[in-house]
């Protein structure tokens, strides 16, 4: 009936709606767009009876869809974090601290200083446990001088990155995942390219002091940046935390407010394919 026709053409529209907004700045944005004029072709083919177009589409669907799932295994592995997320995360705030921010601050002020290099991750909301290897268990106050003895080049744990979450040192020495984005990080070194790497994979902040050059860089949803000075440092530490001490949009809340144009081209694209399949 029209009942379940509507909800046919909704849940394909959802679908189709966080399938866009997760590949939307991905780095196999462009493969993806390649799939989707593919997608494109079989359905003018369908509507103009193109026999032999729609043959060769239909027996390479299979080897397609395969083709697929290995091509975007991490997109589909965050579309699903992204649900579960979403939910498990409802009404949650993260801790936000003057008294924090003000000994991280310190700490990085002091390392910027000696240029001894430094590597501090802020967890967000989305687990980073997948991508964080290694390293000592902490879980112990956050305090500058431990932080400026955890980065000393004389200690054993300095090369990796501490791990913050909440009020507390949760590890230290952690290994993290190196960025993909070559042109990036040829620019800079090896902590740069792993503070890139885990602000591509998760929501994480991530701020890097550089051993060389005793510069300032802050990672966060797949842009690195050097921050000019200490005040603009502290200013956007301030923002990481103000933003995370509000409730979190739930999954559902973040579909009403947000991304317009997605979810018209996901609706239409949906409408599209119902009548091509269904009504045919």
């Amino acid at each position: 009936g029209a009942l379940s026709s509507l909800l046919d053409i909704l849940i394909v529209s959802i679908l189709f709606y966080f399938i866009l907004i997760l590949f939307k700045e991905s780095s196999s944005r462009f493969i993806f767009g390649g799939i989707l004029i593919s997608v494109l072709i079989y359905i003018l083919a369908l509507v103009f009876n193109l026999h032999l177009t729609s043959l060769i589409f239909s027996n390479f669907f299979s080897i397609f869809l395969i083709a697929l799932i290995v091509i975007f295994r991490d997109e589909i592995r965050r579309f699903f974090k992204f649900i579960f997320v979403g939910w498990i995360n409802y009404g949650r705030k993260l801790p936000a601290s003057e008294k924090i921010s003000s000994e991280i601050v310190e700490a990085i002020d002091y390392l910027k200083k000696k240029k001894f290099g430094a590597l501090i991750v802020f967890r967000g909301y989305e687990p980073i446990s997948d991508f964080c290897h290694g390293g000592f268990l902490l879980n112990g106050e956050i305090s500058g001088q431990v932080l400026e003895s955890i980065f000393d080049p004389h200690t054993p744990g300095h090369d990796g990155a501490v791990i913050i979450e909440g009020n507390k040192i949760y590890k230290f020495a952690v290994q993290l995942p190196l960025s993909e984005n070559f042109e990036m990080t040829k620019k800079f070194g090896t902590r740069h390219a792993a503070a890139l790497g885990l602000a591509e994979h998760t929501d994480a902040f991530i701020i890097v002091v550089s051993e060389e050059k005793g510069t300032i860089s802050v990672a966060q949803n797949r842009i690195l940046k050097i921050v000019s000075d200490i005040n603009e440092l502290t200013q956007i530490i301030a923002h990481f935390y103000s933003q995370r001490s509000k409730a979190r949009l739930t999954f559902w809340q973040s579909f009403r407010k947000e991304n317009l144009k997605e979810k018209i081209f996901a609706l239409i694209l949906s409408l599209i394919l119902w009548i091509i399949f269904v009504l045919k």
